[in-house]
């Protein structure tokens, strides 16, 4: 079903923060049936759907602060649903975000500093889906970069590498967040990742980190593509705007 969806100017200038990149990968979705805002974004290259409230265990009143065990965020994470009374459609069966070999067959823990094996930093595969969403579609930079240098991103207690947080909100510091356990060497141990410097390890599953919650393919309400072309066009003149005033 097929829904004409109206922007309000405050979603305008969240998602104008975003580069055009990460426009075309990111499609807004109703999941509740209000016109006015968007509760996901399907990712176009992932072919997966990210909930637009990144800490929305916490905003919903899951949980105090959003912050839970690999086994609490993974359980939330599976009890999310939500009900479309505009398509007459519940949207269940959401996850933490996967992490998959860089090769795709067998994972790699050899250090490295250009994402070529699964110790590493400057992710580009798609096998790992939120440093993928970090990187490649929304345009941030790891704090080393693929020489093992400084990036210059990152300094402790001052600056972060977490520049570009596209049309998401609720990203919440210190920008720690679950994945999957896929490949973990113990049951005890989970992938987690760090959004201030882009970095991607493994991390004991009684530690308590936020969860975002992600759906395998394309769900939620779909705006027509003329609301695409009129939300594209005012994002070019917002951000030319911006540019003229500095």
């Amino acid at each position: 079903m097929v829904i004409r969806t109206l922007l309000t100017v405050s979603s305008l200038m969240a998602v104008s923060c975003a580069s055009f990149s990460a426009q075309a990968a990111l499609q807004g979705r109703d999941l509740d049936g209000n016109l006015a805002t968007f509760e996901a974004y399907y990712d176009t290259t992932l072919n997966i759907t990210w909930l637009a409230d990144a800490n929305y265990a916490q905003t919903s009143g899951y949980d105090v602060d959003g912050k839970m065990s690999w086994s609490a965020a993974s359980a939330w994470a599976a009890s999310l649903s939500f009900y479309n009374p505009l398509t007459q459609e519940t949207y269940g069966h959401w996850r933490l975000p996967a992490v998959g070999p860089v090769d795709g067959v067998n994972f790699d823990f050899t250090p490295s500093f250009d994402g070529s094996t699964d110790s590493s930093y400057n992710y580009t595969t798609p096998n790992k889906e939120m440093p993928h969403l970090f990187h490649v579609t929304l345009g941030n930079a790891s704090m080393y970069d693929t020489s093992g240098a400084s990036s210059g991103c990152y300094v402790v207690g001052v600056a972060d590498c977490f520049d570009n947080q596209g049309p998401f909100v609720n990203l919440t510091f210190p920008y720690l967040y679950w994945n999957d356990n896929t490949g973990a060497s113990t049951p005890a141990e989970a992938w987690a990742f760090t959004f201030d410097r882009g970095q991607l390890g493994l991390s004991t599953t009684i530690q308590e980190y936020h969860a975002w919650a992600v759906h395998p393919g394309d769900v939620g309400a779909v705006p027509e593509p003329e609301t695409y072309g009129l939300l594209l066009a005012g994002l070019g003149l917002i951000g030319w705007r911006l540019r003229q005033g500095r």
